[in-house]
């Protein structure tokens, strides 16, 4: 097998799980959350879907239909919910690991690109 293919390989991996991890995490969030004992309310369950689960659900458009740099867009769009929820303790620090491991995959698949042509 060569680089190329062991890179893209290593990139889909990578960017599969940053996308199921992140899907898991925030139902974990609203749902099952270690921290919180009441009823999440429906603006919160709105703003974790929007900037946590979309973008994981759009990290697996790239590894579909092979748009690679579209996994530059689920990082950056999870970026700052993500540094947030990164400062603080508990599990969901997790959520900053996943939007790193976006970027992984993403500079994985350039590197693939305009290294290994």
């Amino acid at each position: 097998m060569e680089a190329k293919q062991k890179i893209n390989i290593i990139a889909n991996i990578v960017g599969l799980m940053a996308s199921l991890g992140g899907m898991a995490m925030t139902i974990i969030l609203l749902y099952f959350n270690p921290y919180s004992h009441g009823d999440v309310s429906s603006g919160t369950v709105k703003i974790a879907y929007a900037t946590l689960f979309a973008p994981a659900v759009f990290a697996l458009i790239p590894l579909l239909f092979k748009k690679h740099r579209l996994m530059f867009i689920s990082f950056l769009w999870s970026l700052p919910i993500s540094i947030y929820l990164g400062g603080t303790p508990g599990i969901f620090k997790l959520f900053g690991v996943i939007c790193i491991l976006y970027l992984i995959s993403a500079l994985l698949f350039s590197f693939k690109t305009a290294r290994l042509k």
